[in-house]
């Protein structure tokens, strides 16, 4: 003999299930004739560019990733080529005052500087600086 508990959980469990199945199906659900068959391949070889155009969504979505991590690249690299321009300037900077030193002393000296001249050189450089 069960006892009462498991008589209520057999009951509440039955119940339950009854909630949670869906409605019973329908064979109407399910009556495909040839004529309906028929339309449904007439309509899916009149649409095949529905499958072609979701390719090529899911194409140009690949390219636009692809692109979009090329960029990121590139401005990566930009500005690794800045900071190393800036850093290249300084150090040309710097070396101004002692090329000049340089300069004077080989003069006093007699010799011409084996370099182009200074204006010439100041003249490049202030055009590469305005760029």
């Amino acid at each position: 003999m069960t006892s009462s508990t498991d008589l209520v959980n057999h009951i509440c469990n039955f119940y339950l299930f009854q909630v949670f199945i869906e409605p019973p199906l329908n064979s109407d659900d399910f009556n495909l004739s040839p004529h309906t068959l028929d339309a449904i391949h007439r309509e899916l070889s009149q649409n095949t560019n529905i499958l072609d155009s979701s390719t090529e969504i899911f194409s140009a979505g690949e390219a636009v990733t692809d692109l979009e991590s090329r960029v990121a690249h590139l401005e990566d690299r930009l500005k690794l080529l800045q900071s190393t321009l800036k850093d290249l300037l300084k150090y040309v900077v710097g070396l101004e005052p002692w090329t000049k030193t340089v300069t004077d002393v080989l003069k006093k000296l007699g010799q011409s500087p084996a370099s182009a001249p200074s204006s010439v050189t100041q003249f490049k450089f202030e055009m590469n600086r305005d760029t």
